[in-house]
């Protein structure tokens, strides 16, 4: 027995809704304050450390840190280009290339270690 248009419209309906929602939730599932977010396309952005302490950097596709670095207030804090335009995080003098393929990538603050 073929479903109706109606009940397919609205389960598609909520299939994009959720995976809407599961897509930006990358950066509050894990612990920490997000301090420097960087999308994949976008210009890169190298401020500093607004705090010192330990920070952790994550992708959205990743629930565990890709590295944890200790830095401090004023310390270089960010996201550069590297030459073959990929994106590098920088943390204090650590650098951590990343995959061509990252959508988005956050610094968070996990506080005083």
């Amino acid at each position: 027995m073929p479903v109706p248009k109606a009940i397919t419209s609205t389960l598609f309906a909520f299939g994009l809704a959720a995976a809407a929602v599961l897509a930006g939730a990358g950066c509050g599932l894990q612990s920490g304050r997000t301090v420097m977010t960087q999308n994949g396309n976008s210009d890169a952005i190298l401020a500093t450390a607004p705090d010192s302490g330990e920070y952790a950097l994550y992708t959205a596709t990743g629930a565990n840190a890709t590295a944890t670095v200790k830095v401090n207030r004023g310390d270089p804090l960010g996201f550069r280009r590297a030459d073959n335009g990929h994106l590098v995080a920088v943390a204090g003098d650590q650098h951590f290339d990343l995959p061509r393929h990252v959508a988005q990538a956050y610094w968070k603050f996990e506080g005083p270690k």
